[in-house]
C-alpha cells in the first residue's frame, strides 16, 4: 500500500507497529552493549600523569649532575616500564570508546575496534592513522543538536583543533626522545633535549588529558540522549 504524506510530517497510513517495535528492540539490544568508558578514563589519566611526571624527574636529575646521578639512572629505568603500562592503558581505552560507537547504532565507521587499535601500533602508518581514529570518535559522538544541523550525517559533522595540537606536540615528544636514545652513549651529550623532551611530555600530556575527559563526556551524554529517545518510542 502506498503511504501518503500527512500534515504533522509523518506518513499515511502510519508503519506497522511492529516494525517500530523491532526497531526499539534492536536498539536497546545495542545500547545494552554500551560500557561506560569513565573508569578507564580516569586509569588511564592517572598512568599517563606518572608517565609525565618520571619524564620531569629525569631532565631535573640530569639538571642536578653528577650528585643526582644514582636518582636518574633508578627513574630512567623505571621510565620505560611505566611508558608502556600508560600505552597499553590508553589502547584499552581506545578500543573502548571505538566499541561503544557500534552501541551507539553509529554507521560507516571505518575500522573495527580492533584494527582502529592496531593503527595506533604499525609502524609508519601510527603517524597519521591515530589521528584519523581520534577525529572519528570524536564527530561519532556528536550531540542531537549538531547532528540535527547536518541531517543526521555525522562524518560531516566538525571536529576540534585540540586533536591536532595533541597529536602534533606527541609526535615531537616522540622525535626528541628518538634524538636522545639515538645519542645517549655520547658523553658530551648536553642535557637540553632532555627539557625539551620533558616540557613536550608535559604538553602533549595535558593536550591528551583535556581531550580524554571531553572524550569522554561526549560520549556519556550521546548515550544518555539515546537512551531517553529510545525509553519515549
Amino acid at each position: 500500500m502506498e503511504q501518503i504524506p500527512h500534515i504533522d510530517g509523518g506518513v499515511w497510513p502510519p508503519p506497522p507497529t511492529n516494525a517500530i517495535d523491532d526497531g526499539r528492540s534492536r536498539m536497546l539490544s545495542l545500547l545494552s552493549q554500551y560500557r561506560s568508558p569513565t573508569v578507564l578514563t580516569r586509569w588511564m589519566l592517572g598512568c599517563l600523569a606518572v608517565a609525565v611526571v618520571t619524564d620531569v624527574a629525569e631532565a631535573i636529575g640530569l639538571l642536578g649532575g653528577l650528585s643526582a646521578h644514582a636518582f636518574t639512572e633508578a627513574i630512567s629505568e623505571a621510565s620505560s616500564f611505566i611508558t608502556l603500562a600508560a600505552g597499553v592503558v590508553f589502547l584499552v581505552w581506545i578500543h573502548r570508546l571505538y566499541k561503544n560507537l557500534t552501541a551507539l547504532g553509529i554507521a560507516n565507521l571505518r575500522h573495527s575496534p580492533g584494527v582502529a587499535v592496531i593503527m595506533f601500533i604499525l609502524p609508519f602508518i601510527n603517524l597519521y592513522k591515530p589521528i584519523v581514529i581520534v577525529r572519528e570518535i570524536w564527530r561519532a559522538t556528536s550531540p542531537q543538536a549538531t547532528l540535527s544541523i547536518v541531517k543526521g550525517r555525522w562524518t560531516e559533522t566538525p571536529s576540534t583543533p585540540l586533536i591536532g595540537f595533541w597529536w602534533i606536540a606527541y609526535l615531537c615528544y616522540n622525535l626528541v626522545n628518538t634524538l636522545i636514545a639515538v645519542n645517549s652513549s655520547n658523553s658530551q651529550f648536553e642535557t637540553a633535549p632532555y627539557e625539551v623532551g620533558a616540557a613536550l611530555s608535559v604538553l602533549s600530556g595535558t593536550l591528551l588529558a583535556v581531550l580524554a575527559l571531553m572524550l569522554t563526556e561526549r560520549q556519556e551524554q550521546r548515550y544518555t540522549e539515546i537512551a531517553a529517545n529510545v525509553s519515549r518510542a
